[in-house]
């Protein structure tokens, strides 16, 4: 089976990284390739990187993991799945524990792993028509991979995972999750994060509050396994 893959665009401007999700075929969903390249966004921050603003090209953010993936992979033998589940999970956890300020601008919608993406971040931002949701569960696979984060964003988090229809960005921004509706990232931005001051100290912040250490063993190793059974228990059910 041959899949189309994407791309993780990383451009820098000035100390500010931008991360472009390219996949937009099939409305930015994310390949294993992909995921690596998102496991190694450290190696493109350095001293000087203050703020890191993850979106996506041509206005849908993430529609989740390629759904025909996500089927293949659940056809290898366990510990194979393991590790395509592992490294997704270690992705997030990575862009999660990120030394710097981080920013989800969420176009279109942003949808399992997707979803995923944007709880790893310090702010999310979202345009007004966006949509949310975890649409996956309708096919039987429980989002564990990316429950921790949204767990971590909003403790009514089940809501995500039970409702049946797709939660509005006006929704999520009542509650909570979502911290600041725009559809002008650039003004927002400008605005709000062009001071150097702020950034650095919210950077020293950061370094104290962030995840701890032994929250990878729920968020990486028992998330990933769980998602690997279930995703092979499903598709051998069928």
């Amino acid at each position: 089976m041959n899949i189309p893959d994407g791309t993780i665009d990383f451009k820098r401007v000035g100390s500010r990284l931008y991360i472009e999700i390219n996949h937009p075929r099939y409305k930015n969903a994310l390949t294993p390739s992909m995921v690596k390249s998102l496991r190694s966004v450290k190696k493109h921050i350095d001293s000087n990187t203050d703020l890191v603003v993850i979106q996506s090209k041509e206005k849908f953010f993430c529609s989740g993991y390629h759904l025909q993936w996500m089927e293949k992979e659940a056809k290898f033998p366990l510990w194979k799945n393991f590790l395509y589940a592992f490294s997704l999970a270690r992705a997030l956890y990575t862009l999660a524990r990120l030394p710097v300020m981080t920013i989800a601008y969420v176009e279109g919608g942003a949808l399992g792993a997707g979803l995923g993406i944007a709880s790893c971040c310090d702010i999310i931002v979202g345009h007004p028509d966006a949509i949310w949701g975890c649409p996956e569960i309708k096919r039987g696979i429980f989002p564990f991979v990316i429950s921790p984060y949204l767990k971590y964003k909003d403790p009514f988090f089940m809501n995500f995972l039970c409702s049946s229809d797709f939660l509005s960005t006006d929704q999520l921004f009542k509650r909570g999750f979502v911290n600041y509706v725009t559809n002008d990232l650039s003004t927002y931005l400008e605005k709000n994060f062009s001071s150097d001051l702020f950034l650095k100290s919210f950077q020293k912040f950061k370094k104290r509050w962030i995840l701890s250490t032994h929250y990878f063993l729920h968020s990486v190793i028992f998330s990933s396994l769980f998602l690997a059974l279930n995703r092979k228990k499903l598709y051998e059910s069928q």
